[in-house]
């Protein structure tokens, strides 16, 4: 292979090489997204929910039915209270009691009492735990090696009430407490997951994942005028 050849072969391929270079540049690029999240998951929203609504709807209303009440939610300080006292108002109306917005106007006080509304949780891991590093490697820690792994959220809800005769003060009846339970559990195996089992939510059925159809079109007499398709001949000049 004379010089010419050999000179030839290497233009030929710095040529291919740039030509490479200049591809992956074309193909190069980036591109952002912003992404939040909600301060509380909507798993969690949801255990405590269910848990309310599970004890709220044991709740015996029956004696109050077609009288004029008022729940009196000023002793309860828990998480989620404006669903919970949603919930009792609910099941009331369900009961057929006549909820009013203020107590002088009710016959009967339902004096609302929780002793619990919260989440527990239980961890189990089968496998080597991520562990701290000792001396000079200190911050830094070996990652968790997990053969199989699980998380599992119990909500928990405790509900009761005392009715008493607005006027006199007089004891009439009470009702629980009553328990409400919501559970979820995640579990991962070799790292793989999570898998997700709980009682919380219904199966995802076309009618619950769908997007929302587009909105119909107008009426036919509603709809302006259209233009006919082609224009008329012009009219015969005299």
């Amino acid at each position: 292979m004379n010089a010419q050849s050999r000179r030839f072969g290497k233009t030929l391929l710095h040529a291919a090489a740039a030509a490479i270079a200049a591809s992956l540049l074309l193909l190069a690029g980036c591109g952002g997204r912003r992404i939040t999240d909600t301060p509380r998951t909507a798993s969690e929203q949801l255990l405590i929910s269910a848990a309310v609504d599970r004890a709220a709807t044991q709740l015996d209303f029956s004696y109050l039915a077609g009288r004029k009440i008022f729940i009196d939610t000023s002793l309860i300080n828990r998480v989620d209270k404006e669903f919970l006292i949603s919930s009792l108002r609910f099941w009331a109306w369900q009961r057929g009691c006549i909820v009013v917005p203020a107590m002088g106007d009710s016959q009967y006080v339902v004096e609302v009492s929780s002793g619990s509304v919260g989440l527990d949780r239980n961890d189990y891991l089968l496998g080597i735990p991520a562990m701290p590093l000792p001396g000079n490697f200190g911050g830094s820690s070996l990652p968790e090696a997990a053969i199989y792994k699980s998380v599992r959220q119990t909500g928990i809800c405790r509900l009761g009430f005392t009715v008493y005769r607005r006027e006199s003060w007089e004891y009439v009846y009470s009702s629980g407490p009553m328990y409400g339970y919501a559970d979820q559990k995640s579990s991962w195996l070799f790292g793989a997951g999570p898998s997700i089992v709980d009682n919380i939510r219904p199966a995802r059925t076309g009618q619950n994942t769908t997007e929302i159809p587009p909105a119909p079109p107008p009426a036919k007499h509603l709809q302006p005028p259209q233009p006919p398709a082609h224009a008329p001949p012009p009219a015969a000049m005299d």
